[in-house]
């Protein structure tokens, strides 16, 4: 049984977004963007000089990137373009897991309100022999971790 000390690798996850094809078409290489961060708002107090007073404002959470070799007939793609193209945005729910052996997901992100704002493909090389990688930007209100 684990323990709450048991690290999960990092290597094993998974990526779910309701309404897309779990095999294949979630598949990334990288996923990024988990982050959150409370901005400071910095009062100086006149008479005191060796601080200032800082007080938390908001969240602000980063854009999520997701990395993976590009697909041909990709519904993602098709969601992409909708929202940069025609501005015809649905948001949805991401679901991101640590998983084990057994696929089951350890600890679990829902990021909410997730919309697409960016695609980007990497370089064409013909000196390299790597595969053609397409990077995913989504913008969301928030994570929440579960799990």
């Amino acid at each position: 049984m684990p323990t709450p000390y048991d690290i999960p690798v990092a290597f094993s996850f998974e990526v779910r977004i309701p309404g897309f094809s779990n095999e294949g078409e979630c598949s990334f290489r990288d996923v990024g963007g988990l982050v959150v961060k409370l901005d400071l708002e910095t009062i100086n107090e006149g008479g005191v000089n060796d601080y200032a007073h800082k007080f938390p404002k908001r969240a602000k959470y980063n854009e999520l990137v997701l990395k993976r070799g590009i697909l041909t007939g990709s519904q993602l793609v098709t969601w992409i373009n909708d929202a940069i193209r025609n501005f015809n945005f649905s948001p949805k729910q991401v679901y991101i897991s640590l998983i084990n052996e057994q696929k089951s997901p350890i600890i679990r992100w829902r990021v909410e309100n997730a919309f697409p704002v960016g695609i980007e493909i990497a370089e064409f090389k013909a000196q390299d022999n790597s595969l053609a990688i397409e990077t995913l930007t989504i913008a969301y209100d928030y994570f929440v971790r579960t799990g």
